[in-house]
């Protein structure tokens, strides 16, 4: 019979939940060690120096794309084991002066953690060009975002096409989910149906499709419905939407539907126009100096330069390419990104750099004087 149901007092190894609070006190412990922290942060150094020197490599090792090696579950599970070794540290160290040093740097590691996971999370990066014209070069009003998809299904080509995003994981399951794409011609339902990750397209009436070893642009499958009407169409991958021609589809009573399929389109705060483009060379030598662009903002002039990006709103344009040549430039490629959690990240490391002097070098000095103050 148990010793409770005899009225005797249990054992101190019987007293109910102490086992689950030696096994977390045992957990605890691992989480705060040293030895587990330091290996902790070598992983994640030796992830990030392979994302940022072989993005493909690894991205192909960890079945992602290399825009989704930040947010992988796998990286995210090794910054949420550091934060909770860290409060773990944290609770095994009492708060005194002493330790005010010990405090700072472990908060500033948390707060650099928080910062860097809202930038892998919430970071937006893409491009926007600037087209040359007789009249000049045109106006930016947005930008097509990296390492996502769209459809743009439209009756006509102005005004620009409906968007739907796309993500990776739905245009995997489109055979078994289709995905209804938002349009504006009236009467009219299309749907994406299919999609392949490489392939040829054949030059015929049916815009058929053939499978393909070579490395081939993405292509998706729409299916447009007018009533009874229906027909389907292989939409190739456009890197810009506004430079690649739309696939037009005949539909019935003389009407025409404008397909694409790209990266989406992210409106910019403010429109961005080129005012002139200038390509500079060392004196004396073909060595490139700078690439500035005088450009036009709500009103006020600015430059974006090689080293002097341009900030507009919670987005950065910066320079990227200029097509052909930079002699004989037709189109300029500006770069575009975003920043969230910067202001976090430069705190948590002011943090770390107070907290580790403090411990290092005040705290000795707080021990000595209190051992000096007890003889």
């Amino acid at each position: 019979m148990h010793p409770a149901a005899r009225g005797l007092p249990r054992a101190p190894g019987q007293q109910p939940g102490a086992r689950w609070h030696s096994a977390a006190a045992a957990v605890a412990r691992a989480l705060s060690s040293p030895v587990f922290g330091l290996a902790l942060i070598a992983c994640i150094v030796v992830y990030l120096a392979l994302a940022s020197a072989a993005p493909g490599l690894l991205a192909t090792a960890m079945r992602t794309e290399p825009s989704g090696l930040y947010r992988h579950w796998l990286l995210v599970s090794a910054g949420l084991l550091l934060c909770l070794g860290v409060l773990a540290s944290l609770v095994r160290t009492p708060l005194s002066p002493a330790s005010a040093g010990a405090w700072c740097g472990h908060l500033g590691v948390l707060v650099l953690a928080c910062g860097a996971g809202w930038y892998a999370l919430a970071a937006v990066s893409g491009d926007c060009v600037a087209l040359r014209t007789a009249a000049g070069w045109s106006t930016i009003a947005y930008f097509q975002e990296s390492g996502a998809y769209a459809a743009y299904v439209s009756e006509g080509r102005q005004p620009a096409p409906r968007q739907t995003r796309l993500s990776p994981r739905q245009l995997a399951a489109l055979v078994a989910r289709p995905v209804r794409l938002d349009c504006d011609v009236v009467g009219m339902e299309a749907r994406a149906v299919d999609f392949r990750q490489a392939a040829a397209l054949r030059p015929s009436a049916d815009a058929g499709i053939v499978d393909s070893g070579e490395e081939n642009a993405p292509a998706l499958c729409v299916e447009l419905a007018v009533g009874d009407w229906s027909a389907r169409a292989w939409v190739p991958f456009a890197g810009w939407q506004d430079l690649a021609p739309q696939h037009r589809v005949d539909l019935p009573g003389g009407g025409a539907a404008y397909l694409s399929f790209a990266r989406p389109e992210v409106t910019l705060p403010e429109p961005v126009t080129v005012l002139t483009a200038e390509y500079l060379r060392h004196p004396g030598s073909a060595i490139p100096w700078d690439y500035r662009c005088r450009v036009s903002v709500g009103g006020r002039q600015t430059e974006i330069r090689l080293n002097k990006p341009l900030a507009l709103g919670p987005y950065q344009l910066s320079q990227g390419a200029w097509l052909p040549s930079p002699d004989d430039v037709d189109y300029i490629v500006f770069l575009v990104s975003s920043r969230p959690g910067l202001l976090l990240v430069w705190l948590g490391c002011l943090m770390i750099a107070a907290g580790l002097p403090y411990a290092f070098y005040v705290r000795p000095l707080i021990l000595r004087r209190r051992k000096g103050g007890g003889k």
